[in-house]
């Protein structure tokens, strides 16, 4: 988290020196933790130790004492078990990332914006995926708003292009056996019987069964160009 790392570096470094380390020598112990769950980011002090002639637990919470007496910021530290835990609340990360890292969300400076989202694939199932594009989308185009910029909201409906004029093609010209028979070819799965009501989920197989053609049939690539 490279936000958090900005702030915790010269923190630690202050400290270091007062145990006479220099800070290049392990600037490399603030690291992501193996699980993401337990902190943002930590310093494992078992390598100081032999060092400080002293236990990692105990090292871990003096350092603990001492980044508490310094850091400002909304930051909370605390030592488990021989490492020093970092952990951030949500409020904070999007203060540090929206408001004090990008110009675009500066009330000082307006601007334009144009944010298509949501837009799906036209040949291609419907998911929960599309949902979360919606919902992180509107997200951004609100946020613009209350900065002040002057956004267009758009979605992009997708119905042109060679996409769509392949699965034209093949509703116009295959079967639904010809579909299955090509696909059985190329070892792709039968439909899921769950989605054999579903037409997001049949026509996706018209989709694939021309692009496995247009590799060997020019023609078919002919019409399609």
């Amino acid at each position: 988290m490279k936000k958090l790392n900005e702030i915790i570096k010269p923190i630690v470094k202050s400290i270091f020196q007062d145990y006479n380390l220099n800070f290049k020598d392990y600037e490399y112990l603030i690291q992501k933790p193996r699980d993401t769950n337990v902190c943002d980011t930590c310093i494992p002090c078992f390598s100081l130790a032999k060092i400080l002639n002293e236990t990692p637990i105990k090292i871990a919470e003096d350092i603990s004492l001492k980044i508490n007496k310094i850091i400002q910021e909304d930051i909370q530290v605390n030592a488990v078990n021989g490492y020093i835990n970092f952990n951030v609340k949500p409020k904070w990360l999007a203060k540090k990332l929206f408001i004090e890292g990008f110009d675009l969300f500066n009330n000082e400076v307006k601007s334009k914006i144009l944010i298509e989202h949501t837009s799906a694939n036209p040949n291609g199932p419907f998911h929960v995926g599309r949902a979360r594009n919606a919902i992180l989308g509107d997200a951004l185009v609100r946020l613009h708003r209350d900065f002040g910029n002057d956004v267009v909201a758009e979605y992009y409906v997708d119905d042109m292009g060679k996409q769509v004029g392949i699965l034209a093609w093949a509703m116009s010209n295959l079967t639904k056996n010809e579909v299955e028979k090509i696909l059985k070819k190329e070892d792709i799965d039968e439909l899921n019987p769950m989605w054999e009501n579903k037409e997001d989920h049949i026509r996706v197989r018209w989709y694939q069964a021309v692009n496995s053609l247009r590799n060997s049939n020019k023609k078919i690539e002919d019409e399609l160009s």
